[in-house]
């Protein structure tokens, strides 16, 4: 049977996982990938959007692979763009099954499944279900009693219980990245890959604790690849791909295991000698981590810590970190020169200049190598949308267009576009902070510390969404040139010449 997967120009390690695992029995995988120029959370330009939008391509290109199957992997931010493919493609075959899976279908099934275009929807981990309805499928008599996903039948829905977690990550087949480098062949520039599922923290603002209410009961949530297992893949993926820069390993966080790691590091010098990135917590680092990380090869090393407030962290974030606890991580890194970024998140509810002048002050004492600003986003059925209300930023119908997907979902500022769910002067405010937060890097510590004490940030004019990527981009060139192999703009003007030259149009598998 041949299993057609439908895309955004992003490589998706659930899809490679899915791929590889029903390769495995004999099924033909086909991907679709819509480039979505200009018209993703990152680049936004409603003029340029429509002049390079290729969905009716896209689903012309679906109906072309002949599948028996068509699939989503869907995030909150791709939901209505996921939707309105699956429209056209039932327009086209309407008995053709459509099944979605991925966080969205996952935190609010009872939204998704009522779409007349969707079929099917997988709720959680989705590797053995569907290997089980893909033989369904392939079958004379259908199966409605597979774990973890929902049917629609006869005008009803049927809703199957969500199957134990797979304990074991080594049964898994590695993940089939030739289906994505073999349309993006930049991708082949740079591994992704996970070590662990889970996360051992349950951050209101998340959706690992979505996830993992959902499994409670249903076996260990969080869960680690053994060393010998990565090490293999990562030995496969530098013989087979010899463009190979870097390793990017995007784990809440990779350091949960400290004999895991020192034997990882040691295997990883030995056999991979890549630079790689990698994610913590601060609470998971200390002198000896720092020190394996960097004499193994991190280049970046990024730390969630989303407000300096250490109340705020606590009582409205549910994050553990002490700012002692966070300045003890960041000593460390100092110490052994390993390059770090600390995630701050603006827009959280209660918080406003005091707080963001508070921040300018930690991270100017912190000094990290890079500062990611996020503005708050509120996914379907997190804890943080509680806070929201309480704060008069959600109402009923606001949680509904959440629950739609139609709230926009951009972490933090579009090209030639603002987000849609807050105010202009919150905008204004949270652009020039985010602009500081961004260059602090760069700016002497004196100097800043002036800004602060004159109170210079509220000189700052509001700025464009362009002068802000730009500032982006310059702050990020001292961390590592390699990151560019990753970049937004390399992929954009990349896709942008391929389908100029109408090359994307002859381009699926």
């Amino acid at each position: 049977m041949r299993i057609t997967f439908v895309q955004g120009p992003y490589e998706s390690l659930a899809v490679e996982y899915l791929a590889s695992i029903l390769k495995q029995k004999g099924h033909r995988i086909s991907l679709v990938i819509d480039p979505q120029l200009f018209n993703t959370v990152y680049f936004k330009n409603g003029l340029l959007g429509k002049f390079f939008d290729l969905r009716p391509w896209v689903i012309k290109a679906v109906i072309a692979s002949k599948p028996g199957l068509v699939a989503f992997s869907v995030f909150t931010s791709e939901y209505q763009w996921a939707l309105d493919l699956a429209r056209g493609i039932k327009q086209q075959n309407p008995a053709l099954p459509i099944v979605f899976g991925g966080f969205h279908p996952t935190s609010v099934p009872e939204v998704v499944i009522k779409q007349k275009s969707v079929d099917i929807i997988c709720i959680g981990e989705g590797e053995q279900a569907f290997v089980e309805l893909v033989k369904s499928l392939s079958g004379k008599r259908s199966n409605y009693r597979i774990k973890n996903l929902w049917f629609k039948k006869d005008g009803r829905v049927i809703k199957n219980e969500i199957r134990p977690l797979l304990e074991d990550l080594d049964q898994l087949p590695f993940p089939d990245k030739d289906l994505f480098f073999s349309q993006l062949p930049f991708l082949s520039k740079y591994y992704l890959m996970m070590a662990t599922r889970g996360c051992p923290y349950r951050c209101t603002y998340c959706g690992n604790h979505v996830k993992a209410k959902i499994y409670r009961g249903k076996g260990k949530y969080l869960r680690i690849r053994s060393v010998a297992n990565v090490i293999q893949e990562l030995v496969k993926a530098k013989r087979k791909y010899p463009r190979l820069k870097m390793i990017s390993i995007p784990d809440d966080i990779l350091p949960l295991n400290k004999p895991w790691l020192r034997e990882f590091i040691k295997q990883y010098r030995r056999k991979i000698k890549l630079p790689f990135l990698c994610y913590t917590h601060p609470r998971y680092i200390d002198e000896e981590i720092a020190r394996l990380l960097k004499e193994g090869g991190c280049f970046w090393l990024n730390m969630g810590l989303q407000t300096a407030s250490e109340k705020n962290r606590l009582t409205l974030l549910h994050r553990v970190e002490t700012n002692d606890e966070v300045r003890e991580a960041v000593r460390c890194c100092h110490q052994v020169k390993l390059k770090f970024s600390l995630d701050h998140i603006f827009g959280i509810p209660f918080e406003g200049e005091k707080e963001y002048v508070e921040g300018l002050k930690f991270y100017n004492e912190l000094r990290p190598s890079w500062i990611n600003v996020f503005w708050l986003v509120y996914f379907p059925k997190t804890e943080i949308i509680k806070l929201g209300k309480k704060a008069g930023y959600i109402n009923a119908a606001v949680e509904k267009q959440i629950n739609e997907g139609q709230i926009s979902t951009c972490c933090t500022l579009q090209i030639g576009s603002d987000t849609q769910d807050i105010s202009r002067t919150q905008q204004g405010e949270f652009k020039n902070f985010a602009l500081l937060y961004t260059l602090l890097p760069l700016i002497p510590r004196k100097l800043m510390a002036q800004i602060i004490k004159k109170k210079w940030y509220r000189k700052i004019p509001d700025v464009s969404s362009g002068v802000f990527f730009l500032a982006k981009l310059v702050a990020r060139l001292p961390i590592h040139q390699v990151y560019l192999y990753t970049s937004e703009l390399t992929k954009t003007v990349w896709l942008a010449r391929e389908v100029i030259r109408k090359k994307w149009l002859n381009k699926s598998n």
